[in-house]
């Protein structure tokens, strides 16, 4: 690998930034609940509309949009916390009695 790559940090064909085994655990998840539209039934069942989802992830709409219909995978830090947010909104409604 090449020295200066090393030293920034950089990994991969890409040069992406290497990611710890949880963050890659978590995409894993998200991008199963995407692909099988689950993700759109979570948010859908707690209330939220796919714009306030984008402007709490910092994404577009469209964005948000083409995730849910595996339009498109969604990755790096926005992904991320899209998985986290999908984490929580189904802690909250296992939570909350049908």
């Amino acid at each position: 690998m090449d020295k200066q790559i090393r030293s920034q940090g950089l990994t991969g064909p890409y040069h992406e930034p290497a990611m710890e085994s949880s963050a890659l655990l978590e995409l894993s998840r998200l991008r199963s609940l995407t692909r099988t539209g689950r993700a759109r039934e979570i948010r859908e069942a707690a209330g939220l509309s796919i714009g306030e989802v984008a402007a709490s992830l910092g994404v577009s709409v469209p964005a948000v949009w083409r995730w849910e219909r595996d339009l498109r995978t969604p990755r790096g830090e926005a992904a991320l916390r899209y998985a986290r947010l999908l984490e929580e909104l189904r802690e909250l409604q296992a939570e909350v009695p049908a």
